[in-house]
């Protein structure tokens, strides 16, 4: 992933003067400008978000919960299946 935000100008890798095999990754304007903007898009889907569930009770967020609770230990079983243990 930090090759591709690199490869389009997003960060760059420079190496530690403490040791030159290891590499810091810093954003570059573009790719702070990028943040900013996905930053900002998160927010305000997130608000919307929460203002929908506000037409549900407590006991069906709970219950839905419950529900992508079982949903994700399905999809970790599976990919641990696929992938192995991380």
């Amino acid at each position: 992933m930090v090759g591709k935000l690199v490869e389009k100008c997003f960060a760059e890798k420079r190496s530690t003067p403490e040791n030159r095999k290891e590499a810091r990754v810093y954003l570059t304007s573009a790719g702070e400008e990028a943040f900013s903007v996905h930053e900002d898009f998160h927010e305000r889907h997130f608000k919307e978000l929460l203002h929908r569930l506000d037409e549900f009770s407590d006991t069906q967020i709970a219950t839905a919960a419950a529900v992508l609770s079982v949903f994700e230990g399905i999809m970790d079983e599976r990919m641990e299946e696929l992938f192995g243990k991380e």
